[in-house]
Formats: C-alpha cells, structure tokens, sequence
C-alpha cells in the first residue's frame, strides 16, 4: 500500500468526523489520524522487507541448486574417468595374457622356430655371399684389361648396323666439309676418340655397336663362378704387380705393397675354393 492512499484514506475519515471544539479543531481525530499514519507506514516497510527476504531466499535456492548441478557434473566425469582408467587396465590385463600365451607358444613351438631361424640364416648367408661377391667383382673391374682378353674385339664389321640406323661414317679431317644429311637421308658421324665402334652424330646422338659378349660389365661378371672370378683377380693382380716392378720407382712402393697383400688373400681364396671340389 503507498503513501498516497494512506493520505487518501485519513482525508476521508476526517471529512466524515462531525465532532469540532470551539476553535474548529478536533484534536482526538488528529492523534487517530497520525496513529493511523505511523501504522500505515509501518506495514509499507514491513511489506519492503519481506519482499526483501523472500528476494534473497530465492538467490540463495537458486545458487544452492547450481552448486548442486556443478557436484552431480563433477561425479559424472569421476564415473567416466574410472570407467576409463577400467578399461585401460582391461586391454592391459589381456595383453599381458596374449603375451605369455605367445611366450609359451613359442617355447613349445621348437620345430616352427627351429624352420625360422634356418630360413633367416639361408636368408642372411645369401645376403653376405652376394656382398662378398660384389666386392670380388669391383676388385676385377679395376683391372679387368690385365686379366680378361680385349674387348671390344678387333675387325668387327659395323656396316650394317650403320645402314640399319642411316648413319654413315666421316673422318674426322673432312667433318666440316660433308652435309650433315646427303641425298639418301644417312645422317653423317664420326667414332669417340678412345671408344671404337661408338658413334656420335652432330646432335649428339651416341649409338654403340660393341658386342655385348665379353663386355667387362658388372651384370657379365656376376654371371662367373667363384673360382673363375678369382682365376681372374690373380690373373690381375700379377700382371700389375709384374709391371710394377719393372718400373721400380720408390713413389710406387706404398702400391706395390698394397697389391701383394691383395694378391697373398686372393691366391688362398683361390685354393680354399679349388679344395671344397
């Protein structure tokens, strides 16, 4: 109730009074009306507190009921937590099991394992066998022209292969003279220095005619059998050692030396492969 109704209602109390002393003054309505104003006002206050009261009481519900929410979250994610960490140690405990499973498996399994190791060892020997043997054949390419017959060989007719590929040959005195393309479409070239039967056109087109039987190449001498390969090292090795000597200079002495140590391995190697026959 506000102040202004309360004025309102003391207003028409003291129009209805009829009781007025001498001097137009009625001194009991007054006192009832102030004790009226001070009642009044007293419940307007009363009224403001309790609605102040029952203001905080709802914050207080309300920050109660959040706390409430915030713990029943919190136990959520401890339950989930432990139902992980549950888990974990789940997969743990059976990888453990798989573990000495496979373990025991193993140790019972010898004639499985007993297979493994001989196909890793075959596996591994080969392995070493073919390094070794490309180390022997790398020591040959060194010096393969004191051990193996020449290559290419002499007199070899490259006419044809000429033909077929509409080439045909031009000394080197008259290259600038020849038209690089004569009337039956033969294109003009000339041999590499140091490189027969190896042609190079004005392009810079490189066709080789060298056989390919004989050829010192790396795939070619993989093809020898051990003893031949070394056959052919010790071969090598005395050859350049023979001409070593015969020059005889002191600057080649740290040379000369390397090689007979090689030629000493390379001739037991040799007898070692010609006793296992």
């Amino acid at each position: 109730m506000s102040e202004i109704s309360v004025k309102n209602n003391i207003i028409n109390t003291i129009q209805k009074e009829e009781t007025i002393d001498s001097k137009g003054i009625n001194y009991d309505l007054i006192k009832n009306c102030l004790m009226r104003i001070k009642s009044e006002k007293n419940n307007i206050i009363d009224d403001n507190i309790i609605n102040l009261e029952e203001e905080e009481n709802n914050k207080e519900e309300e920050e109660i009921e959040e706390e409430n929410n915030v713990e029943e979250e919190e136990d959520e994610e401890y339950s989930k937590s432990n139902s992980i960490s549950d888990s974990i140690s789940d997969i743990e405990k059976k990888n453990s099991k798989l573990k000495l499973i496979n373990k025991y498996r193993r140790h019972y399994d010898t004639e499985s394992t007993f297979k493994k190791k001989v196909a890793s060892y075959k596996k591994s020997n080969k392995r070493t066998i073919l390094k070794r043997k490309k180390y022997y054949v790398y020591q040959l390419l060194k010096r393969w022209w004191y051990a193996l017959p020449p290559w290419p060989p002499e007199n070899i007719d490259v006419s044809e292969k000429l033909k077929q590929n509409k080439l045909r040959l031009i000394e080197e005195k008259n290259w600038k003279k020849e038209v690089e393309i004569n009337s039956d479409d033969f294109k003009k070239c000339i041999e590499l220095p140091g490189y027969k039967y190896v042609y190079i056109t004005k392009e810079g087109k490189v066709y080789d005619f060298r056989p390919e039987e004989g050829k010192p190449s790396f795939n070619n001498l993989m093809k020898l059998n051990d003893i031949e390969l070394h056959q052919y090292i010790v071969k090598g090795l005395k050859a350049q050692l023979d001409i070593l000597n015969k020059k005889n200079f002191n600057s080649e002495k740290n040379l000369r030396n390397q090689i007979k140590n090689k030629l000493k391995i390379a001739q037991t190697n040799l007898n070692i492969l010609k006793g296992k026959q």
